[in-house]
Parts: C-alpha cells; structure tokens; sequence
C-alpha cells in the first residue's frame, strides 16, 4: 500500500512541476523539506 501511495505522490509532484514549466514558472530549490504534504 505505501508503494503505492509513494507511486501516487511522485507522479503528482512530476505533473505539479510540469504546469508550473508550462507556464515558464521554474523551481529553483526543488528537495523533500519544500514539499508540503496536507
């Protein structure tokens, strides 16, 4: 269950990182203590 959770999670991350390129805005400081899980 928690692999695919973590799974989940990557792939959330990767398309969240996607539309902020899309929209020219990057992340310079991409790392696990800047992710924010609610």
């Amino acid at each position: 269950k928690s692999t695919t959770f973590l799974k989940s999670l990557i792939i959330q991350i990767a398309q969240a990182l996607d539309l902020l390129a899309h929209h020219k805005i990057v992340h310079s400081d991409i790392k696990t203590e800047n992710i924010l899980l609610k």
